[in-house]
C-alpha cells in the first residue's frame, strides 16, 4: 500500500514538473538479465525452486 502512494506522490512531482525525467538509451536484455540474476539469487537465498527465462534474439 505504501508503494502505491509513493508512486502516486511521484506521478504528482512529475506532473508538476518538481523532478525532471531522463530519457536514455538502454540495452533491454542487459537489463532483463539482470533482474532474473537478482531474483534467481534471492530465490536460492530461501532453497526456493525458480523457473528459468530463455529467450532468443
Amino acid at each position: 500500500m505504501l508503494n502505491i502512494l509513493n508512486d502516486i506522490i511521484n506521478i504528482s512531482k512529475i506532473e508538476s514538473q518538481q523532478i525532471e525525467v531522463l530519457v536514455s538509451n538502454t540495452n533491454i536484455n542487459e537489463q532483463v538479465e539482470y533482474i532474473f540474476h537478482f531474483f534467481k539469487l534471492e530465490l536460492l537465498s530461501f532453497n526456493r525452486v525458480f523457473i528459468g527465462l530463455y529467450c532468443n534474439p
